[in-house]
């Protein structure tokens, strides 16, 4: 028999497991079974997350419960029908996404006492194995939403409870400070729960139940417990750090960081990253449990900023066990499975990468030293913080008694970097960066709000200020705290717009919030670029030109915010099929470039304005690949193939190492080899459609280039701060890739046209109407548009 997939779990106890297996395509055109540890066909719930173009799935999610004995699972072709106990979910026990009489409570600044209430209750999903229910409504002026999943033969819910604010923010002066209007401010955020009159409790995983005692008892994780528990990073809106003690008490015992668990007759509770998410507290009354979620124990306001939302998981058993609840076990498919299905693009095989590149990676995993380790430098962990990077290629200047602040905010997309690295070598480490990464991105970092400007709604925030301390900006980058000219300040940019990993995660995981973050950030790049949201559409038509600039507003040639805006339309049409979406990619691909304009008029060769060219070319490879699955070589493809084949020759012909031009450089940093290196990972993948001889040349260079900038990176002492290391991954894949498969050919293609219509340069809106106001027919048409009262509605409206 075919093995498909096949993925071990350890011994230990039972509990749900979920993997996204890589299949060939057409290998899976009908149904798979899954074989358990003793040979026999075990139930699984099986999901086609992504399709290939042939409709044969690409990402397969296989949930399971396994057994606590351990041993591999196989994923086999065809339909085996599991023996033994019924495999049917029961969702009678939980008809209200709750445990029945459980509340959602909060209590706010105005001393309100509001109760979630839910006005409706459908089911989300739902299979043999798995099914899930959720409830929407709202929370005094938060949005709730309640998802409550359950599985067969396994006494335990899984709650999330995901609470929104919907507001925007008003960021006057483009500073995105703690305590703006916008904020709700809540005093207590709890789960009540029903419980029996004798609970047990252990604090630590480390640690045995005792009975709990006196009642009431309370466990309060006050900070985290690290070395750096009371770091400025936690400073509220008036710069005062409220944390109370470090670590948690419990009664007069204390301790650093809790992993708690209750159990008792028919019932146990535990949190998900319990510490991580401080502060959290959990108390036992007579006959109910309460979590403080976000505790007035705290002693302070907990401050929820405009288009901010957090999501709080708690597990709800009838005595079952919730060991894994702590420690989650993830199943790996076996790495030459994942190579072999061809659904990483150019990711070569871990056994090519060279030995300078495999220390690299192993430096971004170490247990001692590894960007997870680097966390503890800021005490990056609260609710906000947790998933976050330490950016501490920020602190390269700073000097003082105090640690300097600065967050990542997964720029570069290092979520699809990290799950790269973990697919291609099985390490779960990776997937424990990008698992907790994703997750605050999905949360803090994206503005989930409709009630700001078109240019910033469903957006992404970027990594905070170069060279500042983040203040009390949180991960929003500009803060009044940095005492700057009036002229600072900013918002959010289409230079910062990551998807692939966040879809790759669904993929992965089947997180419904995650394909709801792809298609936010797709509508973002939509809608900015949306003359008509715009208040120069009332006096001029056509497109903004916001989703395709890149360092100046006049600037629309290649550069990483057209090729973020370009990967973004990619992605959603990747997950959705909907050709608005290619669309949109295939008419800002043509805003950006020519198949016969010179790249050195666009002065490519200026590192400090146009390094992000290269990001651009790798958006149009994403592109090409995507037109290509989908057989599609038509006029566009035709197009945008040249482009990349005429940037591609331009770039060996006259590119050098960025630091070449120092004079032209604002801050000589490692950062610049460190984007050298994507130069290389752009001829790699161009050589594919370029002769057979030429091609064998550009990869030559390729590989030489590669090789420079990395020597040269690690010369700096700062070579393996956040940013390098992460910018080092996705060329270091791709070299191995093109030493894997040297004689890569794109497929044939009708030949291009012999003519190609001209270049017309891309005019703004706002341009636009600037030059309209200019002339005497266009300035009073002005004054007609603008004398109409819906105009002057408009001008109220945020834009």
């Amino acid at each position: 028999m075919r093995v498909l997939a096949s993925f071990d779990v350890p011994s230990g106890h039972r509990e749900p497991i979920a993997l996204g297996l890589a299949l060939r395509a057409g290998e899976a055109r009908g149904e798979v079974s899954v074989f358990g540890p003793s040979g026999r066909p075990c139930a699984a719930q099986l999901t086609a997350a992504s399709k290939w173009p042939d409709g044969s799935t690409r990402w397969l999610l296989v949930e399971l419960v396994a057994d606590a004995e351990g041993g591999r699972y196989t994923v086999v072709p065809g339909r085996w029908r599991p023996e033994g106990a019924s495999v049917s979910v029961s969702l009678r026990d939980w008809p209200s996404g709750l445990p029945r009489d459980a509340r959602l409570v909060a209590s706010f600044a105005d001393a309100r006492v509001v109760e979630f209430s839910t006005p409706a209750v459908n089911v989300e999903s739902g299979g043999p194995v798995r099914a899930t229910v959720r409830a929407e409504g709202t929370l005094g002026p938060l949005n709730v939403r309640l998802r409550a999943t359950v599985w067969a033969g396994f006494e335990a819910a899984r709650l999330e409870i995901l609470v929104h604010n919907p507001r925007g923010t008003k960021h006057d002066g483009g500073l995105w400070d703690l305590g703006d209007p916008g904020s709700v401010l809540l005093r207590d955020l709890s789960l009540v729960l029903p419980a029996p009159e004798q609970i047990e409790a252990r604090v630590e995983r480390d640690a045995s139940f005792e009975p709990v005692a006196p009642i009431p008892w309370l466990l309060f994780q006050a900070s985290s417990g690290g070395e750096h528990w009371n770091c400025h990073n936690h400073q509220n809106a008036n710069g005062v750090v409220p944390l109370r003690f470090r670590g948690w008490r419990a009664g007069e015992r204390t301790g650093l960081r809790a992993q708690p668990e209750l159990r008792g007759p028919g019932f146990s509770v535990a949190l998900t990253e319990f510490w991580q998410n401080f502060p959290r507290a959990i108390e036992v009354q007579p006959f109910e449990v309460r979590i403080g979620l976000l505790p007035a124990e705290h002693g302070d306001l907990h401050e929820l900023q405009g288009g901010e939302r957090k999501r709080h998981v708690v597990w709800v058993g009838r005595g079952a066990p919730l060991e894994h609840v702590h420690a989650p076990r993830r199943a790996v498919q076996p790495p030459d499975e994942v190579l072999a299905a061809g659904v990483l693009g150019d990711v070569g095989p871990v056994e090519l990468d060279a030995p300078d590149v495999a220390a690299r990676l192993a430096r971004i995993v170490d247990e001692g030293t590894g960007l997870a380790a680097r966390r503890e430098a800021i005490d990056e962990f609260g609710w906000r913080n947790w998933g976050d990077l330490w950016a501490d290629h920020e602190a390269v200047r700073h000097t003082g008694p105090t640690p300097f602040v600065s967050h990542y905010n997964n720029q570069y997309d290092c979520v699809y970097a990290f799950l790269l690295c973990q697919l291609r070598s099985g390490d779960v480490r990776f997937w424990h960066l990008a698992d907790t990464l994703a997750r605050h991105v999905m949360d803090v970092d994206l503005y989930h709000t409709e009630e700001d400007r078109a240019l910033f709604n469903g957006g992404l925030f970027w990594h905070t200020d170069h060279y500042v301390d983040a203040g009390t900006s949180t991960h929003r980058c500009y803060s009044r705290k940095n005492g700057r000219s009036r002229t600072y300040g900013g918002g959010l940019s289409n230079e910062q717009n990551y998807t692939s990993g966040l879809l790759l995660y669904h993929w992965l995981t089947g997180d419904p919030f995650a394909a709801e973050a792809v298609l936010s950030l797709a509508r973002w790049v939509e809608a900015m670029d949306d003359g008509a949201r715009s208040v120069f559409g009332l006096l001029a038509q056509g497109p903004t030109g916001a989703a395709s600039q890149t360092y100046t507003p006049d600037y629309h040639g290649p550069g990483r915010g057209a090729g973020n805006s370009i990967n973004a339309c990619c992605d959603a049409f990747d997950l959705t099929g909907e050709a608005r979406w290619l669309s949109l990619a295939e008419r800002l691909v043509q805003r950006c470039v020519h198949p016969e304009r010179d790249p050195g008029s666009d002065d490519l060769l200026d590192a400090e304005a146009r390094w992000s060219y290269t990001v651009f070319m790798k958006a149009l490879l994403r592109y090409l690949h995507l037109k290509e699955g989908l057989a599609a070589f038509d006029a566009t493809y035709a197009w945008a193939r040249a482009c990349l084949v005429n940037h591609a020759r331009w770039m060996v012909a006259h590119e050098q190492p960025s630091t070449t031009r120092k004079e032209r450089l604002e801050y000589l940093t490692e950062t610049w080899p460190a984007q050298d290196l994507r130069k290389a990972q752009v001829a790699h993948g161009a050589a594919a459609y370029l002769p057979p001889e030429e091609a064998a040349r550009m990869h030559a260079w390729a590989s030489r280039t590669f090789e420079a900038a990395l020597e040269e990176l690690t010369g700096y002492a700062t070579h393996d701060r956040c940013r390098p290391l992460v910018l080092t991954i996705q060329p270091a894949l791709a070299e191995a890739y093109a030493r894997a498969h040297p004689d890569a050919r794109a497929p044939e293609a009708p030949d291009p046209p012999t003519q190609w219509p001209p270049f017309v340069p891309f005019v703004p809106q706002k341009t636009l109407a600037k030059r309209s106001l200019a002339t005497p027919g266009g300035a009073a048409q002005a004054l007609l548009v603008l004398g109409r009262p819906a105009s002057w509605r408009r001008l109220r409206e945020p834009w």
